[in-house]
């Protein structure tokens, strides 16, 4: 039995970035490339946060050992 063709490219555009992001989300896997600039900028925000609160913090256990 013959397979059905695949179906043509349409020629539509491209969906929103943010439209991406979201489904890469609620799919459980999140690509970076497709989140948007504002959204990875908070995120190395954050992550900077909480790497300098880990330096603090293990710093202070060094201190008071």
């Amino acid at each position: 039995m013959a397979r059905a063709p695949r179906p043509r490219c349409s020629g539509a555009r491209r969906p929103d970035p943010s439209v991406q992001a979201h489904l890469a989300l609620s799919h459980g896997t999140v690509a970076w490339h497709t989140l948007p600039v504002t959204v990875r900028d908070q995120v190395v925000a954050r992550w900077i946060e909480l790497l300098r609160a880990h330096v603090d913090v293990s710093a202070s256990r060094e201190d008071g050992s």
